[in-house]
C-alpha cells in the first residue's frame, strides 16, 4: 500500500520523512497507540467500582531520524532544523493508498525534546512530539447535509409556454442518518441557514440529546454550533450567542457507527436548511 508520512511546520515548511535525500526514519514509536485515565470509586459492600469519568490521555510521538552515512551530520542538522523547532507545533499527516481508497489523516504535536550527537557519523536524531490531542484526524472534513435544496432541472429541458417550472425544491426530510466510521467518537460544526422565519432552532440525536438556541432567525440568518471538545462555541451572523443556549443543551457528539440526528424548531421548521461537518478521529 503506498503510504506517506510528512512534517510540516506551522510557517509551512514540510519534510518528507519516508523520502529524504539526507536521512532515513528508522523508527517511529505511538504513532498507532492510545491510553486513557479512568477515574473510579469503590463502595464498600459492592463488587468492582464505579467509573465516574473517561478522558484519552496525551500522545507522545517519538521519530528518530538516522543520517545516511554519505552526509555530513552538521549539515543534516541543520537541514531538519530548519524545519523541526523546539517548542514549536507541527503537524504530522499520513497518506495511506491511493485514488478511492485513499485516506489521510493528521495529528499535532509541540516539539518537546530534539536529541542528536554533534561528533559522530552515521549518527541518529530523535525527535519527540507531544500531542495533547492523542487522536488523528480526517485533513478534509466529512459534510453531512441534513436539510438541502434538490436539483430539479435537466438539459435538454423545454420550458411549456406560460407555465412555470421548478428548478429546484427544498427537501424538508428533517431526520438523517449516517455512518461515523472512525475509531472514537467526534465533535460536529452545525450550520444553520435560514430561508425564512424560525424560532428557537435545535438539532436532537436518537438518544433525545439536543442541542438549540433560543432566538429568531430571518432569511439569510446562519447560525454556526461547534461541539468540538476545547472550541465549543455557538455564533450567530459572527456574534457569539452562547448565552442563548437552550436549557438542557449538550454538547453532542457523534458516535461511532450509525448516527441519527433530527433537526426541529418551535416554528418554522420547514424554513431552514442545516449542513453538519467533522472529522473522524482514529488511532
Amino acid at each position: 500500500m503506498f503510504t506517506k508520512l510528512t512534517y510540516t511546520a506551522k510557517n509551512g515548511a514540510m519534510l518528507d520523512l519516508f523520502n529524504d535525500e539526507m536521512f532515513d526514519l528508522v523508527n517511529a514509536d505511538n504513532l498507532t497507540f492510545a491510553n486513557t485515565n479512568i477515574a473510579a470509586a469503590t463502595t464498600p459492600t459492592i463488587d468492582g467500582d464505579t467509573i465516574n469519568n473517561i478522558q484519552a490521555n496525551p500522545r507522545g510521538i517519538v521519530l528518530d531520524l538516522h543520517v545516511k552515512n554519505y552526509v555530513d551530520v552538521e549539515k543534516c542538522k541543520r537541514h531538519i532544523l530548519n524545519v523541526i523547532k523546539l517548542k514549536q507545533s507541527g503537524t504530522l499527516t499520513l497518506t495511506q493508498g491511493q485514488g478511492v481508497e485513499q485516506r489521510i489523516i493528521e495529528i499535532v504535536g509541540v516539539v518537546e525534546m530534539i536529541d542528536l550527537p554533534r561528533f559522530s557519523n552515521a549518527c541518529t536524531m530523535q525527535i519527540s512530539l507531544h500531542c495533547s490531542n492523542s487522536y488523528w484526524q480526517d485533513v478534509n472534513a466529512v459534510v453531512v447535509e441534513i436539510s438541502r435544496v434538490i436539483g430539479n432541472h435537466h438539459f435538454e429541458i423545454a420550458f411549456p409556454v406560460g407555465a412555470p417550472i421548478a428548478l429546484g425544491y427544498i427537501d424538508k426530510q428533517m431526520t438523517q442518518s449516517y455512518t461515523n466510521d472512525g475509531d472514537v467518537e467526534t465533535g460536529v460544526v452545525i450550520t444553520i441557514v435560514a430561508l425564512g422565519a424560525v424560532t428557537n432552532p435545535k438539532i436532537t440525536n436518537a438518544d433525545g440529546q439536543y442541542i438549540g438556541v433560543n432566538d429568531s432567525m430571518v432569511a439569510n440568518d446562519k447560525i454556526i454550533i461547534n461541539t468540538n471538545k476545547g472550541h465549543k462555541t455557538i455564533y450567530k451572523n459572527g456574534v457569539s450567542i452562547l448565552n442563548k443556549i437552550k436549557a438542557g443543551s449538550t454538547f453532542i457528539q457523534m458516535a461511532t457507527g450509525e448516527n441519527q440526528f433530527t433537526i426541529g424548531a418551535d416554528s418554522g421548521a420547514g424554513n431552514m436548511y442545516f449542513n453538519i461537518t467533522f472529522k473522524r478521529q482514529f488511532i
